[in-house]
């Protein structure tokens, strides 16, 4: 049946080629372009998908029957039932939404994987190691110099793209013994140019989950190894990504004269080990306050209501079985379900597995060891490797269903048509959102903004940028009317922003901003607190000038303690190997700074002097 992956590639037309071209631009720009925005990467993803749909199946006359398991499929209508079930009590709907459309698609890889046409997988493979290929060369030659190296890629974070190249490189190797000598070549380069990215990431995670996978995998499966032809491409693409690193150094060395290292001095094992602990004791809070979790996709939003020493960038426990116990409660018994029959399938046909199998269990593994200590199930692009694991690992029944070709071509067209709609919404908003200019310049492009969040209404990043927008318009109001015309834009755009992903912190940083214009200082300090309770030390700037409002009104308790309990949130923050890689670390720093002067300052007009010896022993540590 692979043979059809040399005649998928032949058989290109031009059509496809546009295709494609247009959906690698949309996937470049989605995760690398400068403007950032949301509506890009939805696009693409919805494009992705309605193509998927068409193309993922190998002959559409056999789309009749899926490998509908009533043994999976009954734990799986479980769980979407009690991830529906919580919408009557979490706070984020936008967030639940997103955490269900991903299980959706983790449940359709799983069932579908073995109708997915080869020549998809190798062309994806392709395709994405050349980006990562592209973008570890750019970073490694423009940002490291001295320090260790440590690539994010397309994924943005160095743990979890050290797992997607280590999955991408074994799944590149699960085809070789079926193709060509022409294709074999291709994936033993393919697989060595995500070993080499994985390298790259320096992820210790990454290879306590290969070594401890390595371990099960042996000890069940040891007579059905074969090692002589596991260990052959395998170590040829090892070698070839160690080769790879090598000639990096030394160019980096000797060409570029620059250094490169590969020691992790960024955080220690103990550290690291130290800040899970205490996400995992997060989680746990959250169980027990919330019995039945508090809602798919819902930990970000109730965070920072249960860390008591808020670390940024900790929008996930670190942890998936943490994730789904806050998130989910006691609804996490439908999972266990879910990956019991899992595990059963594959030990009731062990007997059956082949190489290629055996293979892809491996790599199933190293994926979910990864997940149990960091916080790779938090990204909706990992549902879909993990579905996909597991589909090509199992042993499932077919089941017919008769009405499937209409709803899979039903559901591909609603997806290219909400896809293109984004991707319009998305350029709109690169050619219009620019905040330089008088009102009516700004006033002229808003009308593109606003557009651009009409059609592309479920993006509440759309809604966020429109209402930047209308801040802007007030700033460079010549009359009242019109600033006043603004504000009320503003106001009902933070306001859809809200109704779709839920309360934030910048949603009313804008709103603070909005009232300072105004002059309206009841509403200006009720936006400020409103922001500085959404967040730790996100709003450094708002919790600056939420001080100056409670210094220029007298309010020093209030002052006192916005200070004091500002640097308790943070105290782990300073002083730390995350907030030495934090590029906002000066400002962030000398918001800190100006808020402890200014509570000095008052204490000693307030004669307040043990609250005085304490601003100036934090300073002296700060400092």
């Amino acid at each position: 049946m692979f043979y059809k992956i040399k005649n998928y590639i032949n058989n290109l037309n031009r059509r496809d080629v546009i295709i494609g071209a247009v959906l690698l631009f949309t996937f470049i720009l989605a995760y690398t372009g400068k403007a950032g925005l949301t509506p890009v990467a939805t696009g693409a993803f919805f494009i992705f998908g309605g193509i998927f749909l068409y193309k993922m199946f190998d002959n559409l006359s056999l789309g009749k029957s899926l490998f509908l398991d009533k043994r999976l499929l009954i734990p799986f209508c479980l769980i979407i039932l009690s991830i529906v079930a919580s919408f009557f009590w979490l706070n984020n709907y936008y967030l639940a939404a997103r955490f269900l459309a991903a299980f959706i698609i983790f449940g359709v890889m799983i069932f579908g994987a073995k109708r997915i046409n080869p020549g998809v997988v190798v062309l994806f493979l392709a395709a994405i190691s050349a980006l990562n290929l592209g973008l570890a060369f750019w970073d490694i030659f423009n940002y490291f110099d001295g320090g260790a190296i440590r690539l994010t890629g397309f994924v943005g974070y160095t743990n979890t793209l050290g797992l997607y190249s280590t999955v991408f490189g074994l799944i590149a190797l699960s085809y070789l013994n079926k193709v060509n000598v022409k294709l074999k070549w291709f994936l033993i380069i393919i697989s060595a140019i995500n070993f080499f990215i994985a390298i790259m990431t320096l992820s210790r995670g990454v290879g306590v989950a290969i070594l401890l996978s390595g371990f099960l995998t042996t000890l069940f499966f040891y007579k059905k190894i074969e090692f002589k032809k596991v260990f052959k491409y395998g170590f040829i693409s090892i070698i070839i990504a160690l080769l790879l690193t090598g000639s990096v150094y030394l160019v980096k060395k000797y060409v570029v004269s620059q250094q490169l290292s590969f020691s992790r001095n960024d955080i220690s094992v103990i550290e690291t080990s130290g800040l899970r602990l205490k996400y995992f004791t997060t989680a746990f809070e959250m169980f027990k306050q919330n019995n039945f979790g508090v809602g798919p996709g819902n930990y970000r939003e109730a965070m920072f209501k249960y860390l008591k020493n808020p670390i940024e960038q900790a929008n996930d426990p670190h942890s998936f079985p943490m994730m789904l116990l806050a998130e989910n409660g006691l609804f996490i018994i439908f999972w266990l379900y879910l990956f019991f029959e899992i595990i059963r399938n594959v030990f009731i046909n062990k007997e059956k597995l082949d190489q290629t199998r055996i293979l892809y269990i491996f790599t199933g593994m190293v994926f979910f060891f990864h997940s149990l200590a960091d916080g790779d199930m938090a990204y909706p692009f990992s549902w879909i490797i993990f579905g996909f694991l597991i589909g090509n690992t199992l042993f499932l029944q077919q089941t017919q269903f008769k009405f499937y070709m209409i709803a899979k071509n039903i559901t591909a067209m609603l997806l290219l048509v909400f896809g293109f709609l984004n991707l319009t919404s998305s350029f709109l908003l690169i050619n219009n959102l620019d905040f330089v200019g008088n009102y009516d310049e700004l006033n002229k492009r808003d009308k593109g903004v606003l557009l651009a969040a009409k059609i592309s209404p479920i993006n509440a990043s759309t809604w966020d940028s429109a209402a930047t927008m209308s801040l802007y318009k007030m700033v460079t109001a010549e009359n009242e009317t019109d600033k006043q015309k603004s504000a009320k834009d503003l106001f009902y755009r933070t306001s859809r922003s809200m109704a779709l992903k839920g309360q934030y912190a910048s949603q009313y940083s804008l709103r603070a901003r909005a009232y300072s214009i105004l002059r309206d200082e009841a509403n200006y300090r009720t936006s400020l607190e409103r922001s500085v309770e959404l967040s730790s030390f996100n709003t450094h700037s708002e919790r600056r000038a939420l001080s100056y409002y409670y210094r220029d009104h007298s309010l020093y308790p209030e002052l006192k303690n916005l200070v004091l309990s500002t640097y308790v949130l943070n105290q782990d923050y300073f002083g730390t190997a995350y907030s030495a890689s934090d590029s906002e670390l000066q400002v962030k720093t000398g918001a800190m700074i100006s808020m402890l002067q200014i509570l000095q300052v008052e204490s000693k007009k307030y004669k307040d002097p043990q609250t005085e010896q304490e601003v100036i022993s934090i300073l002296s540590t700060i400092k």
